[in-house]
C-alpha cells in the first residue's frame, strides 16, 4: 500500500513572516528571526504560527524557502525548528 505524503513549501519573507516596519503591532505576534545582533527582525502574527504549528504537529512535511543566505536563515524560527 502506498502512502501519499503532503509535503508544503512555502516563501517565509513577507509572505509567513514580516519586518518590523511591515508588521501590525496591534495584532498578536512572536519572533521569527533576528538580525546579526541577536535583536528582533521579523515576526509572524500569532495565528500563522499557529497554522504552522498545526501542519508539522499533522505529520505534514513543511519546507520553508527564502533568498536568504545561510547564515541569516538560521537566524529564523525555522532553522530552529529543524
Amino acid at each position: 500500500m502506498m502512502l501519499n505524503k503532503i509535503i508544503i513549501f512555502s516563501d517565509i519573507d513577507d509572505t509567513l513572516i514580516q519586518t518590523k516596519r511591515k508588521t501590525d503591532f496591534s495584532k498578536n505576534v512572536v519572533v521569527g528571526s533576528y538580525n546579526k545582533e541577536g535583536k528582533e527582525a521579523s515576526f509572524f502574527y500569532e495565528g500563522t504560527k499557529i497554522f504552522i504549528d498545526q501542519l508539522i504537529g499533522s505529520g505534514i512535511t513543511f519546507i520553508p524557502t527564502t533568498a536568504r543566505n545561510f547564515e541569516a536563515y538560521k537566524r529564523t524560527i525555522f532553522y530552529n525548528n529543524q
